[in-house]
């Protein structure tokens, strides 16, 4: 079994239980995982079990966030 700590919420219906994969490579080309409070909390290219041990010993929701270039760079997964 794998674990992956990403995936893609539509904000128009965040309660659905089917979830697109947020690649990794988001991750790969600097998308920084922030806490409730805006506060980074984990390195973003740690491996997926470690990182998603840490997302479950803290606080949800958690965001994904991309700045243009790297948003540019990875455009091909960006169009969810």
């Amino acid at each position: 079994m794998q674990v992956h700590p990403t995936g893609l919420i539509d904000p128009k219906d965040p309660d659905n239980k089917v979830k697109n994969l947020a690649a990794e490579a988001l991750r790969g080309v600097g998308a920084l995982m922030i806490n409730p409070k805006g506060e980074r909390f984990v390195n973003e290219l740690g491996r997926r079990d470690f990182v998603s041990d840490t997302m479950l010993k803290g606080q949800a929701p958690y965001r994904l966030l991309l700045g243009e270039k790297s948003a540019e760079e990875i455009k091909w997964h960006c169009g969810h």
